[in-house]
């Protein structure tokens, strides 16, 4: 299940912009350093910017039948002849081998991640066919290689669990196990469609063995989805006690804050400051950009501005 966010009490009382935990140590802090507390700033965390990117498509044209089907799109649902012809004339262009597909932009976001001497992590379905959410076959050549060179330009591999895998600790651990026979130790991930269930996902994913999610995440904007800026330990309220699984909250997904925001420099503004406000902080400013919406048409005047969030 995907708990509406709407509903949280921190939008609710649209508190959901402020890192209220963090806003309280530090204010804790400084009156502590008013009355005598000698505390060096520079054991603060350092500032951090993660790029992740969740692989829900890997290509836009593949096979005749969803060559067609994405062109008829273009006239039908988007009721944009202008990119039908566009689609149409990409898609000759892929076939030939003159351009990459429109969804292929591993190496252009690496890229871009490296001259600010950040990572990127990927995170991949591992689904099979036959199973919700199974759009690319993990164990193809295509994929192998795609996260093969991932690995070698020194970027980063997660788990982008199934919504079948959301409640079901076997059926997570299938995933979890064709994904390591590819990549090596997956160590962290979001669940598809942020489907998340507290306290049950905790404990199956620190079952697992693994040491960080990331799902806890606004689906209607951005915002502080657990009121704190920086990871932190998970606590198992059943059993009372702490767990060796960390949650580190992911501040901004694009297509949520699209939704939420009134045009490009709404969107642009509301990005910055949430990521000016976990600097002020000395956080984690955690955002998901998906890599098949980078080159989409629906995208395209948004593409510009992902350069200004990689910078420090």
């Amino acid at each position: 299940m995907r708990f509406p966010g709407h509903l949280s009490f921190l939008q609710r009382h649209k508190l959901h912009y402020r890192p209220i935990v963090n806003e309280t140590s530090f204010f804790l802090l400084k009156v502590l350093k008013s009355i005598g507390f000698a505390y060096d700033d520079s054991l603060l965390p350092h500032f951090e910017i993660k790029p992740t990117h969740d692989v829900d498509h890997i290509l836009r044209f593949k096979g005749l039948k969803k060559t067609l089907k994405t062109i008829a799109g273009d006239m039908v649902l988007r009721k944009n002849p202008g990119e039908m012809m566009r689609s149409i004339k990409q898609a000759g262009n892929v076939r030939r081998g003159r351009q990459a597909d429109p969804f292929d932009c591993f190496d252009s976001m690496m890229h871009m991640a490296e001259k600010n001497n950040l990572r990127s992590t990927f995170y991949f379905i591992p689904a099979i066919r036959g199973e919700a959410d199974f759009h690319y076959d993990i164990h193809s050549d295509v994929i192998k290689n795609k996260i093969d060179r991932i690995a070698k330009r020194g970027h980063n591999i997660g788990i982008h669990a199934s919504r079948n895998a959301a409640g079901n600790p076997e059926q997570f651990g299938e995933e979890l196990s064709r994904l390591n026979d590819i990549a090596g130790n997956i160590s962290e991930g979001r669940h598809h469609y942020l489907f998340f269930k507290i306290p049950e996902t905790w404990q199956m994913w620190n079952d697992a063995g693994l040491k960080r999610d990331l799902s806890m995440c606004y689906e209607n904007d951005g915002g502080f989805r657990c009121g704190i800026a920086s990871e932190f330990p998970v606590y198992d309220v059943i059993n009372r006690k702490q767990l060796k699984l960390y949650e580190q909250p992911t501040i901004v997904m694009e297509q949520a804050l699209k939704r939420s925001s009134h045009g490009l420099n709404d969107f642009r503004e509301r990005f910055l400051t949430l990521k000016s406000t976990v600097k002020k902080y000395h956080g984690q400013f955690v955002f998901l950009w998906h890599q098949d919406n980078f080159k989409r048409y629906e995208w395209r005047d948004y593409e510009h501005i992902y350069p200004g969030i990689l910078k420090q």
